[in-house]
């Protein structure tokens, strides 16, 4: 092998480790840099209600996914999400993060109202407790509407842990 196809193959497969680096970097940082809310219903029992918007680019984890009819609607999918459950929405402007252990989530056509560049996010709570600079904890028949490139995000639990790693509150007394 000459030095030239020497150099050419070597320099091919730094071009592939430098990517798959970049790669992983990239995922690791959407993962850092997401908004975080940790869900639960521990008063009801009864699973998270969540809709997502259709065409929403997101990933889903869990345990047991068992796929429910609409008694309402027949177009409406839903799903019952269980164990240890994740959905990733990978928004362009803020990815949020959800983390649950029952979830019925269903995938709804709801219009985006807002501008694309601009995330606005609506929270109704019973209680409000700000433990950091980053951590906000709803509680109480918890309602959260947030837009999002594909349309609106709707969670309903009795427990929302937020964490914004962009958030700079200023909580000192």
């Amino acid at each position: 092998m000459s030095f030239n196809e020497s150099f050419a193959r070597n320099l091919f497969v730094m071009r592939k480790l430098l990517v798959a680096t970049a790669l992983c970097a990239l995922s690791l940082a959407s993962r850092v840099d997401a908004e975080t809310l940790e869900v639960t219903n521990s008063r009801t029992g009864r699973p998270v209600k969540i809709a997502l918007p259709e065409g929403a680019k997101m990933f889903v984890t869990a345990g047991d996914i068992q796929y429910l009819d609409s008694k309402a609607d027949s177009s409406k999918h839903i799903m019952l999400l269980t164990g240890n459950v994740t959905i990733k929405v990978n928004d362009t402007i803020d990815p949020i993060v959800i983390e649950a252990q029952r979830v019925e989530l269903t995938l709804s056509d709801i219009p985006e109202t807002g501008a694309k560049d601009v995330r606005e996010t609506s929270i109704m709570a019973q209680n409000t407790n700000v433990e950091s600079a980053t951590v906000t904890v709803f509680s109480g028949d918890v309602s959260m509407v947030r837009s999002s490139d594909a349309g609106l995000i709707q969670i309903k639990a009795d427990k929302i842990v937020r964490t914004d790693p962009h958030a700079r509150r200023d909580v000192s007394g």
